[in-house]
């Protein structure tokens, strides 16, 4: 965690973005895992979690051949950046059919890195399409 490098993706409308760039220095393959940082105003609320939620940091894991992807791990940040709850989804056992169950194409942020990705690697054999 301490090696993220927080890139600006989306600061449109009510939300900030921000993904973890530091995932594109090890991608060499079609499956690869980065980090989303999002800031709402005004914040969430959900009944499941107490407290408002005004950070969220979601860890995606992708499959770029078969463009789709599932969640690792998901941290929801109230007041002054205090960790409210957290969750581990234990997905990396799971078939592929199970791991990486929603569309990329669904995902507009997850869109967004893929661009990134395709712009970094265009003409590059290092990545399996």
């Amino acid at each position: 965690m301490e090696n993220q490098r927080w890139k600006p993706l989306d600061s449109k409308g009510k939300e900030k973005i921000w993904y973890d760039e530091s995932f594109l220095d090890t991608l060499h393959s079609e499956n690869f895992s980065v980090w989303i940082l999002r800031m709402y105003n005004p914040p969430l609320e959900f009944k499941e979690i107490d407290g408002r939620i005004y950070r969220t940091k979601i860890q995606y894991a992708v499959n770029l051949k078969m463009m789709r992807y599932g969640m690792m791990k998901a941290a929801y940040f109230g007041i002054n950046n205090k960790l409210i709850s957290d969750f581990d989804y234990p997905i990396n056992n799971y078939p592929d059919s199970l791991k990486y169950s929603y569309p990329v194409n669904d995902n507009q942020t997850l869109s967004k890195v893929i661009d990134i990705i395709k712009k970094k690697f265009s003409g590059k054999s290092s990545i399996t399409e």
